[in-house]
């Protein structure tokens, strides 16, 4: 209250200290709401993740042929996650990837697609984990070449590993 004007009543420099005192909760409690929103967003995502993988482990139960397992992956990851297209880049030589199993897109589409090189990805460490891109990700050359490659803005690109080797990559978008 010390920053009243000395010529102002003490009732009115009390009044406006305590509107300043409100606008400053104001501010705070909505800095805390975005907060809780953000945190229910990332809870609901993360219950819908282990929902998907419940789900995928049930329906696949026995199975180890890989094209089953890619059917039935990539049904649930796009009607979980509300994705258009999925894609399977198969890890060739030279770090070369090259489709060839896909949800989404056309035969048309797939066949003007180039074997993809990501050397430069691969060292950067582009591939060893889950990839989202969404309108904030910082662009690079190797997020400029799946989007102009695939026609997605925004995609999760996830490496699939077996027995400790890389397979290839699981790109999905809308």
């Amino acid at each position: 209250m010390a920053d009243a004007a000395p010529d102002t009543p003490p009732v009115v420099a009390e009044l406006e200290y305590y509107k300043r005192k409100c606008d400053e909760l104001g501010a705070v409690h909505l800095k805390l709401d975005y907060l809780v929103s953000r945190l229910r967003f990332e809870l609901q995502q993360r219950r819908e993740g282990f929902a998907l993988i419940a789900g995928l482990q049930r329906s696949m139960g026995g199975s180890t042929d890989l094209l089953d397992l890619y059917d039935v992956a990539t049904a649930a990851i796009n009607t979980t996650l509300r994705m258009d297209r999925t894609v399977f880049l198969a890890a060739g030589e030279h770090q070369c990837y090259v489709p060839v199993r896909w949800r989404g897109f056309t035969d048309d589409e797939i066949a003007r697609i180039p074997p993809l090189r990501f050397a430069d990805a691969a060292q950067g460490g582009a591939l060893d984990g889950a990839l989202i891109v969404n309108k904030a990700t910082p662009v690079t050359s190797f997020i400029d070449a799946l989007r102009a490659s695939f026609a997605i803005p925004y995609f999760v690109l996830l490496p699939v590993r077996a027995e400790g080797g890389l397979l290839g990559l699981l790109l999905t978008g809308r």
